[in-house]
């Protein structure tokens, strides 16, 4: 028995053996299946598609005992959608072929007798009716399967990319930390504070505005390091820093690590006098405020140099040049004070008489 079937269904024994004598002249690449009734042919489909056949068109008789065509090819086409349904009718029963068009999804009815071109020509393009909507839906379901796969290949891809984004954003970040901020202290490093410090005193320079810099340094931290150890002396770093911190407002002021226990302050839109006013804050805070780490108390003072902007500054270094030199005059003078301009020329007069 070939796989591919077509099955003809009619109460006349006589037509069902005109029907196989005529298709089996034209479609012997097909069994040719015949039932006398709807109840036999239901059942005939189901075993034929139990044993793995391929039914591709039924043939139907109108009138018939018990079912009509009509109503057969409806509770075929309910359950098998795929197989080609044509219908052969001796009267025009119009409400009866507009059920099976409808509700069967009818491929084409004939009237009886048939004309016999007519009916094989019929049959042959059911079947490829039939065969191209499975080569079609073959084809939608595997064309489905690669968009799924690609769909899932793409995504998968996205996900690697998003993560390498993140992952190289968090290296940038990274980078750009390691870059700009001290490890310790976490306050802006020496080539951070000179990039920034740069372009705000090139913004001076253009609007004439007022620009100071602010050079600390803690007294005697060497003693601090090698009498306590250099894990006491980077607490005490840490303390001085979170200290001047809540004295000072950003982005104002820009606060730096510039050496071991070197730091610089950038003041914009200071007065001298504010910026005085902020130094002798900062070292009375510092001066006043022991730093504790495990049994050990430490007392520590800063020496402090300010410099002011003024019209024969050329680069930010002319500023900073001044405030270690005011920085160092408050060291060879006693430490734990704040020199400015203004002060170091007093005491430079004052010695000098003295």
């Amino acid at each position: 028995m070939k796989n591919e079937v077509i099955i003809c269904v009619d109460d006349e024994i006589v037509i069902l053996n005109s029907l196989r004598s005529e298709l089996s002249k034209h479609f012997s690449d097909y069994t040719i299946e015949l039932a006398e009734s709807a109840k036999e042919v239901l059942e005939v489909i189901e075993e034929l598609k139990k044993d793995g056949h391929e039914i591709l068109a039924i043939v139907s008789d109108y009138l018939m005992p018990e079912m009509n065509g009509d109503e057969l090819l409806i509770q075929i086409h309910k359950k098998y959608p795929e197989i080609m349904k044509i219908m052969l009718t001796g009267q025009a029963n119009v409400e009866g072929v507009g059920r099976a068009i409808n509700e069967a999804d009818l491929y084409r009815y004939l009237s009886k007798p048939w004309e016999r071109d007519d009916l094989v020509m019929t049959i042959k393009q059911a079947i490829k009716s039939y065969k191209d909507t499975k080569c079609i839906a073959a084809y939608n379901k595997k064309l489905e399967s690669e968009i799924k796969l690609k769909t899932y290949d793409l995504v998968m891809a996205l996900e690697k990319l998003e993560t390498q984004i993140k992952e190289k954003n968090v290296i940038q970040k990274k980078l750009v930390r390691i870059a700009t901020i001290d490890p310790l202290t976490s306050i802006y490093n020496r080539r951070k504070f000179f990039s920034v410090g740069e372009k705000e005193f090139q913004h001076a320079l253009q609007t004439q505005t007022n620009l100071h810099i602010i050079m600390i340094d803690l007294d005697h931290f060497k003693y601090v390091n090698d009498t306590y150890g250099h894990d006491t002396g980077d607490v005490v770093l840490k303390q001085f820093v979170k200290i001047v911190a809540k004295r000072i407002r950003f982005p104002e002021i820009l606060f730096a690590r510039i050496g071991g226990e070197e730091f610089l302050l950038l003041l914009k839109d200071k007065t001298n006098a504010e910026a005085m006013h902020i130094g002798q804050d900062i070292r009375e805070l510092i001066s006043s405020a022991p730093i504790e780490h495990k049994e050990n108390r430490v007392n520590v003072s800063v020496s402090i140099g300010i410099s002011s902007f003024n019209e024969n500054d050329k680069t930010i270094d002319d500023l900073i040049a001044r405030a270690d030199t005011y920085l160092y005059c408050a060291k060879n003078n006693g430490r734990n004070m704040v020199i400015d301009a203004k002060s170091y020329s007093f005491l430079k007069d004052y010695l000098s008489n003295n």
